[in-house]
């Protein structure tokens, strides 16, 4: 299967929380690509089946400016992504109260353009420092993402116990 992993990193985290999913997914036969969302002006969601998001919360929050921007462009562009099933993935520390409120800001989006979205949302603490158990609960999720990229039913209504790290 083809996967799009996206992501809009400020300080790095999320970049490098997607390049570890690129090469789970790769590791397990998958077709994978990264792509930053703030280095692609040619980006064209419209063509692709199955896409990974990936952000952090910033503020009170709020999307990073790098997704604040990637939505404003598709929203500009009049992008409609009815053929697009779109997993996400939120980075934020649990000591606030708005922990990966960017993450439900991004599937808000979203499904504003029409794509599916799978839940449940992976939410990242990046409070907690097991790696392990960071990397386990990563593999998990991308395996319960592609059973759902691959269900011919509506991804609408498949949901997890899985969805926090």
């Amino acid at each position: 299967m083809k996967i799009l992993i996206l992501y809009a990193s400020h300080s790095g985290n999320t970049e490098s929380i997607a390049l570890h999913a690129k090469d789970m997914l790769i590791d397990s036969g998958h077709q994978a690509r990264l792509m930053d969302v703030s280095r692609d002006n040619e980006l064209n969601l419209c063509g692709e089946d199955h896409i990974i998001f990936g952000c952090s919360t910033h503020g009170d929050g709020e999307l990073n400016a790098e997704a604040e921007a990637f939505f404003d462009k598709l929203r500009a562009e009049n992008a409609d992504l009815d053929k697009v099933r779109a997993a996400i993935f939120g980075l934020g520390e649990s000591v606030y109260p708005d922990f990966c409120r960017a993450a439900e800001l991004a599937k808000d989006e979203f499904e504003f353009l029409n794509a599916r979205v799978i839940s449940p949302i992976l939410k990242i603490d990046m409070m907690d420092f097991d790696q392990v158990k960071r990397t386990r609960d990563l593999s998990a999720w991308l395996d319960e993402v592609c059973r759902a990229f691959c269900m011919e039913a509506d991804p609408d209504v498949w949901h997890s116990p899985t969805g926090a790290m």
